[in-house]
């Protein structure tokens, strides 16, 4: 039963494209892509059955994430699926991504951190470092299916979910990369604090939700 509290209530997005969602409209399903949460696997295994659809294509551009949420999960009643992943990792891993896209020199991502860690700009970046609950605004949290991007299990539940043969994300990182993610965690108490004062909404969903 749908009720208010069930429903993600969050701030607008930053630079986000617009109809990022994936619907079937047999299995009165849709998934909301968060980026940062294995969007490309997803995509590719959602590309591989001939009756999930992408909003993007079919003519939803100009509607925001929000609006699509709030009708396929409170109009149309749909069940949302959704992959979320642990605060910190997906912030590390968006903060490496944007990073390796316009430097080389590790100094440049430390110089980042130490600058910005008493500012809220270091964690919002850009979509990859968005609020997850963003979005997720005008999700039904009771009709709605969680995957853990951390579990072990992620890539086979997933494809099994689908019906698919069973596989996982690939998770190639460069040593420029890995060397990043290593100075992150090593400075990790840098910026958790705020970082997870930041991201509290995010906390507490992953830590609530029940996962497949």
């Amino acid at each position: 039963m749908q009720t208010q509290s069930n429903i993600i209530v969050s701030s607008p997005l930053i630079g986000v494209p617009l109809g990022g969602c994936w619907i079937n409209e047999e299995r009165k399903q849709f998934w909301i892509n968060i980026p940062k949460n294995a969007s490309q696997f997803a995509i590719r295994t959602l590309r591989k059955k001939e009756d999930w659809w992408a909003t993007n294509e079919h003519g939803w551009m100009d509607k925001s994430m929000s609006e699509i949420v709030t009708h396929f999960s409170q109009e149309k009643g749909f069940t949302g699926i959704v992959i979320l992943r642990e605060p910190w990792e997906r912030w590390k891993s968006a903060t490496v991504h944007n990073w390796t896209r316009q430097s080389s020199d590790i100094m440049s991502l430390q110089n980042f951190v130490l600058y910005y860690k008493n500012q809220a700009t270091l964690f919002e970046q850009d979509e990859h470092t968005n609020k997850q609950v963003s979005f997720l605004a005008g999700l039904d949290k009771s009709n709605a299916i969680f995957f853990n991007l951390d579990s072990p299990d992620f890539g086979k539940k997933w494809t099994k979910y689908l019906g698919l043969r069973p596989h996982k994300p690939t998770n190639a990182v460069s040593v420029q990369a890995q060397h990043a993610k290593d100075w992150l965690e090593y400075r990790k108490t840098d910026v958790w604090d705020k970082l997870r004062i930041f991201y509290r909404e995010d906390v507490s969903l992953y830590n609530e939700v029940t996962y497949e």
